[in-house]
């Protein structure tokens, strides 16, 4: 049994790290193992969780719900909840190594040109100086995980530097996946948004852990893009990473998958037929086809960095979600009753 907590998965690690700290937070875990529910508290155990010394020791298989809330008070505000997903399996069924399936680069400098057919990938800031050396370039790359047999569990994104100099390097997420390798430039390239990963590079492989993200895009369209750029603002050196046109040391994604079938991830989510999305004001949500129990089914909202914006209860055969206020971007949507719990990536414009 994996320590889920070491696995440290953000951003629900990052919170936790952060509320074990202040004396005025408190932490609760919705655990499901099979079909039934429990919540534990801090200084609560029972067959299904372990709670020691601030470890979350999972000993049940299934998935877990982990919501992390902050209390204000005079001088502060309330935190946001913060909601994350947690599949608790027995064992590591095997390991993939997914090579990229499309790479580049795009430059500021020369916004319509493609560099699909490059072996390198460069990424750099802006510099100070306004010239062609100082424009910035940053990388895109896009992988399909249809090939993966089971769940994931954790996934590393591994790029080959091809330059000598060391320097940090963000990984993000990247709503549109519709950009191909010969077509993509600086003009038409899609926004990139949310920071996954971040380190220190240097010649030889490295590794950024995605497996948060990566895990949402199998259950989703299985398609999921990924930008590496320069978090300095002016840069100081030109990182390369080879492309896969290089041939030897080309991107990969090494993933960790489990072949047990879970609750949630089963053919019941395909069945819901969520319209539109691309949604601008209404997303229409109709549960019948899912067989549902309407009357404990909730919907919550999230962003991807789990912060959960709505919560609503299941009215109706089809529930409808006024998302006019709320900003464009990827949410997650979960849909769960007393029997399953199923997830869906929704576009809002």
């Amino acid at each position: 049994m994996k320590y889920m907590i070491e696995a440290q998965i953000d951003p629900w690690y990052t919170s936790y790290q952060n509320m074990i700290a202040d004396s005025k937070s408190s932490f609760d875990y919705t655990v499901r193992g099979d079909l039934f529910f429990t919540e534990v508290g801090r200084d609560r155990n029972d067959d299904n969780v372990r709670v020691n010394n601030d470890e979350i020791h999972f000993v049940s298989t299934g998935i877990a719900i982990i919501t992390a809330s902050q209390d204000g008070d005079v001088n502060y505000k309330a935190a946001p909840d913060i909601i994350q997903n947690l599949y608790v399996v027995d064992a590591i069924a095997g390991t993939v190594n997914l090579s990229v399936d499309a790479d580049t680069y795009v430059k500021e400098e020369t916004a319509s040109t493609n560099y699909g057919n490059d072996t390198n990938m460069v990424t750099k800031a802006a510099a100070a100086a306004a010239a062609a050396a100082a424009a910035s370039r940053y990388a895109y790359l896009k992988f399909d995980l249809s090939s993966v047999p089971g769940l994931i569990i954790s996934a590393k994104l591994r790029l080959y530097q091809r330059t000598n100099n060391v320097e940090e390097r963000n990984v993000y997420d990247v709503v549109d996946d519709s950009w191909t390798e010969t077509g993509l430039t600086w003009s038409n390239k899609p926004v990139y948004e949310n920071k996954l990963a971040s380190l220190l590079t240097s010649k030889t492989w490295s590794e950024w852990n995605v497996s948060s993200y990566t895990a949402q895009g199998f259950t989703n369209d299985k398609v999921i893009t990924m930008v590496v750029d320069d978090p300095d603002n002016p840069s100081t050196f030109c990182i390369d990473f080879y492309a896969k046109e290089n041939l030897m040391n080309v991107p990969e994604l090494v993933i960790e998958y489990s072949n047990v079938p879970l609750l949630g991830t089963n053919t019941v989510e395909s069945k819901i037929d969520i319209h539109p999305n691309l949604v601008l004001n209404e997303l229409n949500v109709p549960l019948v086809s899912a067989n549902l129990n309407i009357k404990e089914t909730n919907l919550a909202l999230c962003t991807l960095s789990g912060q959960r914006v709505m919560s609503i209860k299941a009215n109706a055969n089809m529930t409808k979600l006024d998302l006019s206020k709320f900003n464009r971007g990827v949410y997650l949507l979960i849909i769960k009753d007393n029997s399953k719990n199923i997830t869906r990536k929704i576009v809002k414009l």
